[in-house]
């Protein structure tokens, strides 16, 4: 395969996508929320934290770049089961 042309093709398949940003402390989804979209973390970093309604939280290791996160809660068409927060600021599609 030619890996220039592979990366034209996931470029071009990216430019479909709405890309957003999100500054340090910001909260993307919160625990409870209803799924309607999933991410894919493309600069910055992100900490999922669970527990927060029932009061026992737990915070799990921080995404990277290139990691996809908020993808269950869509395909179960489910409430969120973590909250979604930027240790810096990110940009995500």
């Amino acid at each position: 395969m030619n890996s220039k042309a592979d990366t034209s093709s996931v470029q071009s398949v990216w430019q479909g996508f709405e890309r957003k940003t999100f500054p340090a402390g910001a909260t993307i989804f919160a625990e409870g929320d209803t799924g309607t979209v999933a991410f894919i973390l493309l600069r910055g970093e992100v900490t999922l934290h669970t527990g927060l309604e029932s009061g026992r939280p737990r915070t799990m290791p921080g995404l990277k770049p290139g990691q996809m996160f908020g993808l269950h809660a869509l395909m179960a068409g489910a409430r969120r089961g973590a909250t979604a927060t930027t240790k810096e600021g990110c940009e995500v599609i």
